[in-house]
């Protein structure tokens, strides 16, 4: 049997197999209710100062960061694309291994060949707005027909809040 930490509720940090159909319970330990507190999907987190009937709790495990190197590791959300894309897509990789993938891209999940896709992290803040910058001034040099010397006085506008305003008319 395995765990599918993406079903724990929000604070779980162990699980195990507990009762006579060795069913699946989620526990918080140490409990904000008792010594820890156990799941129930009636009533939400309960309390108890009584051990686990589970034969052996399991550890949450850590969140990894995936770096953008290799393939992103499953319950990340990052972008792809197939090779024959003009452009990355968001998606959360729901199952990954060297010869398929699921996606979940556009509120369905998605299957395809892992050598047929490129992934990389979701851009930063920092990222979006420097591809937002060069888009601006090359958008502005070809405006102007500009040269390239003419560059640095661009991006000098640019940063000093120039923007192209649209005509009403």
């Amino acid at each position: 049997m395995s765990i599918d930490w993406t079903k724990a509720p929000e604070g779980a940090n162990k699980a195990g197999f507990t009762g006579p159909d060795n069913y699946l319970q989620f526990y918080r330990i140490p409990g904000m209710f008792g010594d820890y507190d156990y799941w129930s999907e009636k009533r939400g987190w309960c309390g108890n100062d009584f051990p686990t009937c589970a034969n052996y709790l399991f550890e949450r495990p850590a969140k990894v960061e995936w770096d953008g190197q290799g393939l992103p590791p499953v319950g990340t959300v990052c972008e792809y694309r197939h090779m024959i894309w003009p452009e990355y897509r968001p998606c959360e990789i729901r199952y990954i291994s060297e010869e398929s993938l699921v996606a979940y891209d556009d509120a369905q999940e998605q299957f395809y060949r892992t050598c047929d896709m490129l992934f990389r992290p979701l851009p930063t803040p920092e990222q979006i707005a420097a591809e937002e910058r060069e888009k601006a001034v090359g958008d502005m040099a070809m405006s102007i027909q500009g040269v390239p010397y003419q560059y640095p006085t661009l991006y000098a506008l640019f940063d000093a809040g120039y923007r192209r305003q649209e005509s009403s008319t």
